[in-house]
């Protein structure tokens, strides 16, 4: 691991930079400690919030709400215990920017700072090997693992725990706010416990299948009482940053019209601007599905640029990028912009502003502009769900 920076109090916003030499996925470990309200003789938890190239890592469930965060150290519930919060994200190569940020700057102490880029083995599975033994403590967060852009099918956790005077060892995993149960009768939100046979200690290892869809952020949350490794962790992804997704195979038999011919360009597209709009401040809450179809158009509305600006849309493009629709890919490639265009929205243009995402059918909907709107939204999404067309058409089955 390189360490960025590590043991020193955080007193006010820390802005700190680092440089990836290659373009893959990499694990950011942060550690810290932060005050209670009793331990800081005042009315409030000391907290620290979290940024990274200026996205946010929101509580779920809320409107960019960072406060109370699985993403952020909470002395509400921490009472000055060291937590390890890690980051799996994808990094371009070149320079990326850190923001740590204490809500009063007098109960906040960083223990570490650093990243390694992390091997994405056969079949999307990461393995970190950790052996992370922290400081006892009494059902408090231990460790947390937020997975950006990525689906999750599975995760295996390898421990050890051992009963101790009075009292063992437990481990609590929570799952984007969802506490994974135990199959025991007794303390069944406690899915890693000891007895007083375990004196000894023990090696335990569960499996649980998630199945979770590609989101901006899933949150996988530790909490533990007394004082258990963590020996290893792995997570079985799926349609992470830079897979190759899959569109489904269209057929015409009655026409026989290639509906395939343009796949690759759909999906360097969704690509390419999932990627860039999953970066920015408030994010969508779901990326778009390369098999959703997708059409060509131009406008000069505004957006949502940041909580100060909102501007015309052509200024939201990346500097590299020129309009152009001289071909099929490029009507694609600005199709699916515009389509990302139709399901942002603001509540209000009063500031700071505050961007909200409309459900993809109902971008779609938004995005046809014709007098038989709902009819085409309908058929649009019977060929995808299922691939019937309204007329009977089998486009694509099983």
């Amino acid at each position: 691991m390189i360490v960025i920076k590590e043991k020193y109090l955080l007193n006010v916003m820390d802005i700190l930079t680092f440089n990836v030499i290659s373009s893959t996925y990499y694990l950011i470990k942060i550690s810290a400690r932060v005050k209670s309200e009793k331990q800081r003789k005042s009315t409030d938890d000391e907290e620290i919030t979290i940024k990274i190239d200026n996205q946010i890592f929101p509580k779920l469930d809320t409107k960019g709400s960072l406060k109370n965060s699985p993403a952020s150290f909470n002395g509400g519930k921490l009472h000055n215990k060291e937590q390890i919060i890690y980051f799996v994200m994808y990094l371009d190569k070149g320079n990326h920017i850190l923001e740590l940020q204490p809500q009063y700057g007098d109960g906040a102490e960083v223990t570490q700072v650093g990243y390694e880029a992390v091997n994405i083995e056969i079949e999307n599975q990461l393995t970190l090997n950790l052996n992370t033994k922290l400081e006892d403590r009494d059902k408090q967060p231990w460790i947390t693992f937020v997975l950006v852009n990525t689906g999750i099918k599975s995760l295996n956790m390898e421990t050890f725990v051992k009963w101790h005077w009075l009292d063992g060892d437990d481990i609590k995993v929570i799952v984007n706010g969802e506490t994974q149960k135990a199959k025991t009768t007794l303390r069944k939100d406690w899915i890693i416990k000891t007895n007083v046979l375990n004196i000894f200690g023990k090696t335990e290892t569960i499996r649980l299948t998630l199945n979770l869809p590609v989101q901006p952020h899933h949150y996988i949350e530790l909490y533990a009482d007394k004082i258990p490794t963590l020996k290893n962790i792995s997570f079985e992804l799926s349609n992470k940053s830079g897979d190759t997704k899959v569109i489904q195979k269209y057929k015409d038999e009655k026409f026989r019209r290639d509906y395939n011919r343009l796949d690759q360009s759909i999906l360097d597209a969704v690509n390419y601007w999932n990627d860039f709009f999953s970066r920015q401040q408030y994010p969508p809450i779901q990326l778009l599905d390369p098999a959703q179809p997708t059409l060509l158009g131009k406008t000069p509305e505004s957006e949502f640029i940041d909580t100060n600006t909102v501007e015309f849309i052509h200024n939201t493009y990346p500097s590299n990028v020129v309009p152009d629709v001289s071909t099929s890919e490029e009507s694609i490639f600005w199709g699916v912009r515009w389509l990302y265009h139709k399901a942002q929205f603001l509540s209000d243009l009063i500031k700071p502003y505050r961007r909200e995402w409309r459900t993809w059918e109902n971008a779609i909907y938004n995005y046809n502009a014709s007098d038989n709107v709902e009819e085409y939204v309908k058929e649009v999404f019977s060929i995808y769900k299922n691939g019937v067309d309204l007329e009977g058409n089998v486009l694509w089955e099983n």
